[in-house]
């Protein structure tokens, strides 16, 4: 038997009950990480006139993310159903502020950088919540290393989308569309959540 029949195929692992379902709904929120660098910049760039301000807000964006670990550990304490939703509220609510300061035409560059720091701290930490899901949904059997190989997998190939979603909505739209964009895509793993109680 060959090391990848004998580990499972990705196939195996999305028909586990819940886990199409589950791990489609967590791509679609983490899509968002992929949009959001891009659609900040343009959007910020846009607002102000300046690509140094763009710049810093993406900068804002990217080091208060290092609170990652802290979020996931809170998660792990009281578990993602009672914790992702009030952080996708609070990383919605500052994104379509942003959006609509923008759309308001504000230049100053301040309320750009505290809101990209404050959705940044609030940002849901997708990606360790759906790791820690497959350990349960994998659950009496072999197949937790094929389903982290195919999480991987996955999440790579949205950083790549991220960007080219993006440039579809900015061209066809404007930029603070594609922040829209990116405040409703974590949801959906919440939405999931609740409907399979996984």
């Amino acid at each position: 038997m060959s090391s990848t029949s004998s580990a499972g195929s990705y196939r195996a692992v999305l028909t586990i009950p819940h886990a199409a379902a589950t791990f489609g709904a967590a791509l679609t929120g983490r899509l968002a990480f992929g949009v959001l660098p891009l659609a900040l910049l343009f959007t910020v760039q846009e607002a102000t006139g300046s690509f140094t301000a763009a710049g810093a807000a993406v900068a804002c964006f990217g080091l208060s993310s290092v609170l990652m670990p802290f979020k996931a550990r809170v998660i792990d304490r009281f578990g993602p159903a009672r914790t992702l939703p009030v952080l996708v509220t609070a990383t919605a609510a500052p994104l379509a502020a942003l959006a609509l300061l923008a759309w308001s035409g504000v230049a100053a560059s301040a309320p750009y950088l505290l809101l990209s720091i404050f959705f940044g701290v609030c940002a849901p930490p997708l990606g360790p919540v759906m790791r820690m899901l497959w350990r349960s949904l994998t659950e009496n059997t072999a197949l937790l290393e094929r389903a982290y190989s195919l999480d991987s997998a996955c999440e790579e190939t949205l950083y790549l989308a991220g960007p080219v979603t993006t440039g579809a909505i900015v061209a066809t739209a404007f930029p603070a569309a594609a922040l829209l964009a990116a405040a409703g895509l974590p949801g959906q793993p919440c939405r999931q959540n609740r409907s399979t109680g996984v």
